[in-house]
């Protein structure tokens, strides 16, 4: 007895979906680690060394985000 596959276009359409998701959902977690990253190091400095730089302790997670105002 035969068996028969179905690899129509619906098949091929989600499974680009699913490696768009993949895909969306690495990057995600590659922006948030590279934030976390560069959090640790601005909190890794003391406060003479963010002064220099133009950054309060206070202002870190809004500078990594968006930059300094």
């Amino acid at each position: 007895m035969a068996t028969m596959t179905y690899t129509g276009a619906v098949g091929a359409g989600t499974q680009r979906k699913s490696a768009s998701l993949l895909t969306r959902i690495a990057q995600s977690i590659r922006e948030r680690l590279e934030i976390w990253h560069a959090q640790d190091e601005l909190s890794a400095m003391n406060d003479r060394e963010l002064r220099d730089i133009g950054v309060s302790r206070e202002q870190i997670p809004y500078a990594v985000r968006f930059g300094k105002q």
